[in-house]
């Protein structure tokens, strides 16, 4: 759908800015793709009862839209070589109760996912495991960290959990906790998928003009009129104007800016054209993320 008529300008006045941490963490026990995510949790050092036992130093939590992700760092690396352990209890925010429990012992990585009686307390899980999984659980090279995850659908999909973590030397003791009291909280904050088109569906790269519109129309239940203009970047460059008609969103973006994001491939062919897929992403007033993504075709000079 094409709107060509400019009715108005669409101004947003209030930005509500809410975290939302979308990384690209694969399990494999190497940690440089958790750099941008900052702990939840922090613990003192020395205070794991026996003293030798596994120690919680920070934990970390993440998710993207499918996975949440969660890190233990210890101390130091447990006694028995190769052997780590790691468990979180979790309230969901419609009151369900869950136990993670992760393991790498040797060539063995497991993560189980129960029912929980508590989520302060000295939680005992509710057997038999509602989940188990097999290839979703590392440790790092020092032996000192864990990260692990469980698909965010069987918890039900939430929006928002506590969590408490914990540490021993079977998946049932806990010598450890962070933090010492009480517990901590994550948003989760789902991404909305748009769809999205942008005008010209053929950009000729010897043309002149002074905008490329993408026009952007949310699922049913959101409303278009909540989009912060400051937000929505198409490639990471930021729509300069905006306008609403018929329920659809126009963005106006720097028509040289755009051009910028295109490369010539890197071959001899007689066709004159390439397609480019282009992805616009913002937020709407409540901080909930949005992107939609479209292919256009480029006439090359």
């Amino acid at each position: 759908m094409k709107l060509k008529t400019i009715t108005g300008f669409f101004l947003a006045i209030f930005l509500v800015t809410l975290v939302l941490i979308v990384n690209a963490i694969v399990i494999d026990g190497d940690l440089t793709d958790w750099q941008s995510v900052s702990p939840i949790v922090t613990d003192n050092i020395g205070d794991s009862i026996p003293a030798y036992w596994p120690d919680i130093v920070s934990a970390y939590v993440t998710h993207d839209s499918e996975n949440l992700f969660l890190r233990v760092d210890n101390a130091e690396p447990c006694w028995i070589p190769a052997y780590i352990w790691s468990n979180v209890t979790i309230r969901t925010n419609d009151g369900s109760l869950y136990l993670i429990q992760a393991f790498v012992e040797e060539e063995r990585t497991v993560v189980r996912l129960t029912g929980a009686t508590s989520l302060t307390d000295d939680c005992k899980d509710l057997s038999p495991p509602l989940y188990i999984y097999y290839d979703r659980c590392a440790m790092s090279l020092d032996q000192e960290s864990i990260e692990f995850s469980v698909p965010l659908a069987d918890l039900k999909n939430p929006t928002s959990i506590d969590l408490v973590f914990w540490t021993g030397m079977r998946i049932w003791e806990h010598y450890d906790r962070a933090p010492d009291t009480g517990f901590v909280s994550y948003a989760i904050i789902h991404k909305v998928q748009s769809t999205v088109d942008i005008d010209p569906d053929t950009l000729n790269l010897k043309s002149n003009g002074k905008w490329i519109t993408g026009y952007i129309t949310l699922p049913e239940g959101r409303n278009v009129e909540d989009v912060v203009l400051e937000t929505v970047r198409l490639d990471g460059i930021a729509a300069e104007w905006s306008d609403i008609q018929d329920g659809v969103y126009m963005a106006k973006f720097d028509r040289a800016a755009v051009q910028g994001l295109t490369n010539e491939p890197d071959y001899e062919e007689e066709t004159k054209f390439y397609e480019l897929t282009l992805t616009i992403r913002g937020e709407l007033i409540d901080g909930t993320p949005f992107e939609g993504t479209d292919t256009i075709r480029v006439i090359m000079k």
